[in-house]
């Protein structure tokens, strides 16, 4: 949790990505791939010459067939460009959601994904005086008005002409 200047809940919480395919291109690239991936919570699926164990698929796996691969959230990749551009073409022709190549050997962070929920806590006790501590919207037409800051009527239409207006404020 990261509390916020007005009270607000801020939630940060990461999660393992989806199977992450490793295909090194050599064995011990791909073994380093694995072990990042595990590191990081995750699932690793190996695919190279040589490989063994459970996680693991001794071949090649055609870059073309990434584009209709299911159930990965990731592709790490570290090869030469020219075996980089036919996974990236593969990954970019495929429908849904999209499916990053990492090529970078510090893929860590590519390894996680990323929930920020923010809740505003301002109706429900949290420290509405700071909403106003600088005023209405800097050089509206309210700037330094602080009768712009008094609640309106429950049913009082909003003025269009006054974008920065927050419903139940004048």
């Amino acid at each position: 949790d990261m509390p916020g200047p007005t009270g607000e809940s801020n939630r940060l919480t990461l999660f393992p990505n989806d199977v992450v395919i490793c295909l090194g291109p050599t064995l011990a690239a791909a073994q380093r791939q694995a072990m990042i991936v595990y590191d990081c919570g995750g699932i690793a699926l190996s695919v190279v010459p040589g490989a063994q164990g459970p996680d693991a698929i001794s071949g090649y796996l055609d870059r073309d067939a990434l584009s209709t691969l299911n159930g990965i959230g990731a592709v790490a990749l570290w090869s030469m460009q020219d075996d980089l551009r036919k996974a990236r073409k593969a990954l970019a022709g495929r429908n849904g959601r999209i499916v990053s190549l990492i090529t970078e050997h510090d893929m860590s962070d590519y390894c996680l994904l990323e929930r920020h929920v923010c809740i505003d806590t301002t109706a429900a006790g949290g420290n509405a005086s700071l909403l106003a501590a600088d005023g209405p919207a800097t050089g509206g037409p309210d700037a330094g008005n602080p009768s712009a800051l008094e609640p309106a009527a429950v049913n009082e239409p909003i003025d269009v002409e006054k974008p920065y207006q927050v419903q139940g404020y004048a």
